[in-house]
């Protein structure tokens, strides 16, 4: 059987400078206008188009909660979120991951790389391999394209196609001009807080289950980490107020164990037993 190790890649990434930034609120908030100078028409460049519903899906879930104030914990899930995407397979976007500062536990991803998961989910999080098993489920969820084909599935196709005349627009209207916002953004800003408020569908997200929980047994970790985080949440009674979030945006907790496990039953013994990091992650989830 094969030596089962973390790649040498995820130690390169834990010495790198401690100036590793998950997320920048303020990039996210105010580069609309370049993104639109440098893009093509989205409809003809679907890089293009999920770069600008990438931001504006992050903008939508940093609307909602702030990141949380704790760059070593930051630095951390980013590190661990960019190695954990290296072997996603998708090398075209550029990965960012982030702690929310929201007591309710959750994750999200947005098109183009975007990774949250909230302070009220790591709280049930008790080793490396649980959070890996959390990321690489979101992580799954940009390789599949799962929010940007629900995205476009709900908007106009109007809306799409005029994404980066769009984001000038509002780029001045932000900047201080008097332009207003284009109401054709307001819509597609509606269409994206229905999507995160109500959820993706349910085979999206047992599909980013059981990849979810390859990716993370393929990089070195114990596969059963997600399911572990899933018992816990679901050890909090389906009345805890934290879990409202959750449960309205995913299938129930009992289904997706069930699949879970078949679908770790059926991966290759090699990736048996996986890293659990215990230690590292108390040394750097302090919060």
């Amino acid at each position: 059987m094969k030596q089962r190790v973390l790649p040498l890649l995820f130690v390169m990434l834990a010495a790198a400078s401690p100036v590793v930034c998950a997320i920048d609120l303020g990039g996210i908030l105010s580069t609309a206008q370049r993104i639109a100078e440098t893009a093509k028409p989205a409809e003809s460049d679907p890089a293009a188009q999920e770069k600008l519903l990438g931001e504006e899906a992050a903008r939508e879930i940093l609307s909602r909660a702030p990141l949380a104030p704790l760059p070593g914990l930051q630095r951390y899930v980013n590190q661990l979120g960019r190695y954990l995407a290296a072997g996603s397979g998708r090398t075209d976007v550029d990965w960012r991951f982030a702690v929310i500062d929201d007591a309710s536990a959750n994750a999200w991803a947005a098109p183009d790389g975007y990774v949250f998961v909230t302070t009220g989910m790591l709280a049930d999080v008790a080793s490396e391999a649980e959070l890996a098993g959390i990321l690489a489920h979101e992580i799954e969820h940009v390789v599949q394209r799962h929010h940007l084909k629900a995205i476009q599935a709900a908007s106009r196709r109007g809306q799409l196609a005029e994404l980066a005349g769009i984001a000038k627009d509002t780029a001045a209207a932000e900047g201080g001009s008097t332009l207003t916002v284009n109401p054709e953004l307001e819509k597609l800003r509606g269409t994206i807080g229905q999507l995160y408020e109500r959820g993706l569908s349910r085979g999206d997200e047992l599909d980013a289950d059981r990849r979810g929980v390859e990716l993370a047994g393929k990089r070195g970790y114990d596969p059963y980490g997600l399911m572990l985080v899933l018992q816990k949440l679901g050890a909090r009674g389906k009345d805890d107020a934290s879990l409202a979030s959750f449960t309205r945006t995913h299938p129930s907790i009992d289904e997706r164990l069930k699949k879970l496990e078949a679908a770790v039953e059926d991966l290759e013994p090699v990736y048996f037993p996986g890293r659990t990091q215990e230690a590292r992650y108390r040394k750097y989830a302090q919060f």
